[in-house]
């Protein structure tokens, strides 16, 4: 050790050295690895986009919940989605709905007559006006004002021509889509997203209904629409500030020691077991005859150990939630082993001069 780290060590004092040396071992114990694509691209939503010479005087949104038994075990939503418009006219208006990761399957029904959606292509771009592609950056835009424009992709697009009556009208949007999810780490952290930001282009738009029922698969874990109505399963809002998009988080249900696992974490049970391990070195270090080579043995195990209780967390924490998750590349944490030597050592010789001393 050089005279600097000496006098920096001399300067923090004994028991300043000892926490150090404590949070240096910890730290290359428990050290991750990760790399890949830590999103899975799936659904974002939007409200209908339609003219100012109707009203939206309400739209309903019930989403269920349904968890897949394919080989990709995920949570999908079915969306069932009501508008109650008001026309002061008899017309036939063009209208347009924006989603990702949408299903093959989409019904459209107006006033209790079913409809069919326009397939749009590239090919037949030209047709629709409101809908443009950059000649730079080859992306689709959709329009509907001189200055406001949306980035789109064609097969995200649900268009369809509405014949509405004079006075009041519903009209109901009916698909199946994925959500954005975590590929890594404990929780999937399923995205419901729902864009407010076609409520603008009516004349105006009314308060709007949401229902989510979980069916007992998930559970809410996160929301930016306040404080829920919760009957049973399912999660009743009412939503009358347009101003921000609907963002909901949630996750399969999992019990209480899962939660409590999840919060103390890997980095939580191998910080626990090297300090039990520490104390146990410790003691028997200084009750046996055989000293110096307790010492040199615990130097060297008690690292491995906490490395592997470190990457045995994970299964275990795993098995507790009832799944399978990803987590990188975390067994690279044994690269780190000599390093962990190295700090062990220090914290023990620190830890017997302060203690012994005393």
């Amino acid at each position: 050790m050089s005279k600097a780290c000496l006098l920096f060590l001399i300067y923090l004092g004994p028991m300043k050295c000892l926490l150090l040396f404590i949070s240096l071992f910890i730290s290359v114990s428990i050290a991750t690895a990760n790399m890949g694509v830590p999103y899975h691209e799936g659904s974002t939503h939007s409200a209908i986009y339609g003219r100012d010479c109707c009203v939206v005087s309400r739209e309903k949104i019930n989403i269920d919940i349904h968890n897949r038994t394919d080989y990709e075990n995920r949570l999908y939503a079915a969306f069932h989605i009501r508008y109650n418009i008001e026309s002061d006219k008899e017309q036939t208006l063009p209208l347009l709905f924006i989603g990702k990761s949408l299903s093959q399957t989409k019904h459209i029904i107006i006033n209790q007559r079913a409809i069919t959606s326009v397939s749009i292509d590239s090919l037949s771009l030209s047709r629709y006006p409101f809908l443009s592609k950059d000649s730079i950056n080859g992306f689709y835009y959709a329009q509907y004002t001189a200055d406001e424009k949306v980035p789109v992709e064609l097969d995200e697009l649900i268009y369809f021509n509405a014949p509405l009556q004079k006075g009041s009208n519903t009209i109901v949007v009916e698909y199946e889509a994925d959500f954005v999810y975590n590929n890594y780490g404990f929780t999937d952290d399923f995205q419901v997203t729902y864009s407010l930001y076609p409520s603008r282009f009516w004349k105006s738009f009314g308060p709007i209904e949401l229902n989510l029922n979980l069916n007992n698969f998930a559970e809410v874990t996160e929301s930016n629409l306040g404080k829920a109505n919760i009957h049973e399963n399912t999660y009743l809002w009412e939503i009358n500030d347009l101003e921000q998009d609907i963002k909901i988080i949630i996750n399969y249900k999992s019990s209480w020691l899962a939660k409590a696992l999840l919060v103390i974490s890997p980095a939580g049970i191998a910080l626990f077991a090297a300090l039990v391990l520490f104390y146990l070195h410790y003691r028997w270090m200084n009750q046996t005859k055989r000293r110096t080579l307790i010492k040199w043995l615990g130097i060297f195990l008690v690292p491995i150990f906490t490395i592997i209780i470190f990457l045995l967390a994970y299964p275990f924490i795993d098995y507790v939630m009832g799944q399978q998750s990803k987590h990188g590349y975390v067994f690279l944490v044994v690269l780190y082993y000599p390093a962990a030597v190295l700090c062990y050592g220090i914290l023990i010789g620190l830890a017997n001069f302060i203690f012994r001393k005393k």
